[in-house]
């Protein structure tokens, strides 16, 4: 049977999630060396149930915050100003509007930005590169299907080393509903409006 055992606590984060525990048929002297090995074995299998913890807690908070964006139809895009690449957070269809069949990928996004809109959202945009300071505009974008959708853009500069704009990271939150109410409202009074001046 077992006579002999060693016991090294596996530790993460400084607390105790296990224990390697290695038995011997034979009674044995402490050996010193043997116990930094297993020690070490524990150190590195905490760190990987640590990492573990940190990729399952980082996923989870990817999943809400991309519920969370899709539920107040917002999505943040973060435009590496070098290679003039967008990343986008979450899928950009609502926003966007489909994937044109012909090419199979979007046009620029100037491109889609109304072109009432258009020279605004350039003048922002280089102003934010140049003063590297946050910038913010509402503007209208049209979908590749001809759907106008209105968004709120809040953009952040983030300067490399040398004080130049290395990337934009850019949140876009839908607020066509918002415009269309205001519309109507404006309507309402105009219509009010005339029909008071009408009447006197």
């Amino acid at each position: 049977g077992m006579r002999g055992a060693l016991l090294a606590p596996v530790l993460a984060a400084g607390q105790a999630v296990g224990v390697l525990m290695f038995v011997s048929r034979e009674l044995r002297a402490p050996d010193a060396r043997l116990q930094e090995t297993i020690a070490a074995i524990g150190h590195q299998i905490g760190q990987l149930v640590q990492r573990r913890r940190a990729e399952d807690a980082l996923r989870e908070q990817t999943e809400r915050l991309r519920v969370g964006q899709s539920v107040a139809r917002m999505i943040v895009l973060d435009w590496d100003v070098r290679n003039d690449r967008l990343d986008w957070s979450d899928s950009p269809l609502w926003l966007r509007g489909p994937l044109p069949p012909a090419t199979g990928k979007y046009p620029p996004f100037k491109d889609q930005v109304h072109p009432d809109d258009r020279e605004q959202f350039l003048a922002m945009r280089a102003k934010g590169l140049e003063t590297l300071e946050d910038q913010t505009l509402e503007y209208r974008v049209i979908r590749t299907d001809g759907e106008v959708r209105w968004v709120l853009s809040r953009q952040s500069v983030v300067a490399a080393a040398g004080g130049k704009a290395q990337r934009v990271v850019i949140a876009l939150l839908d607020i066509t509903e918002r415009k269309r109410a205001e519309q109507v409202t404006w309507i309402e009074h105009a219509v009010t409006r005339n029909l008071a001046e009408a009447a006197t």
